[in-house]
């Protein structure tokens, strides 16, 4: 069964800042480091604005390193982004997924909060033959190397950059580039679009 980690007990440095005209900034940075057991764990990441990164780490372990940065025009707004644009994390002994906006993933909601904004730049090691299922909408790039598990990547406005890929099931960039290197001969079909 999945857990819920709340973002907030992770938080390693914060620093919140206002800016001219009432603006206010809110930075935090956390590496936290997540046990798993199973022979191919899963890394699901679903991002909205920033980069995702992932390289191969240890076996049984998934490190999450990231940086917050979280903007509103005033601090009214910024409350509200608090609401409608955080990080639940899911993990247990089969893997962990990052999901950015509300966990119902009514993530559009940020349109009740004209002109916030929150950049997650994901930085993960994970075992070689992790599943990954990694996607990023604005702003943002997919930069993956070294996984010999499926390969499932997407990014809009942005592109994805795969080096020493063994297997994929599906790519897809929308106004980005999509840039290949295979270690081997893929070991099954994959989708680019």
């Amino acid at each position: 069964m999945r857990r819920l980690i709340k973002i907030a007990g992770l938080s390693l440095v914060m620093v919140n800042t206002t800016l001219a005209a009432g603006s206010v900034e809110e930075s935090k940075t956390w590496t936290d480091t997540f046990p798993v057991t199973a022979d191919k764990p899963t890394l699901i990441i679903e991002n909205i604005w920033g980069d995702v990164r992932v390289r191969p780490g240890k076996t049984g372990e998934i490190v999450v390193s990231a940086q917050e940065r979280r903007r509103a025009p005033d601090q009214k707004r910024f409350d509200r982004s608090l609401e409608t644009l955080n990080l639940d994390i899911e993990a247990d002994d089969d893997g962990v997924a990052l999901y950015v906006g509300n966990r119902d993933r009514h993530w559009r909601g940020r349109d009740n909060c004209r002109g916030c904004r929150v950049d997650y730049q994901f930085d993960v090691t994970v075992p070689a033959d992790t599943r990954l299922d990694v996607s990023t909408v604005n702003d943002g790039r997919i930069d993956i190397a070294g996984i010999s598990g499926s390969v499932t990547a997407a990014n809009v406005n942005g592109p994805i950059a795969i080096a020493e890929m063994r297997n994929c099931d599906e790519l897809n960039s929308v106004n980005g580039e999509v840039n290949l290197g295979f270690a081997d001969a893929p070991g099954e079909n994959c989708n680019i679009e």
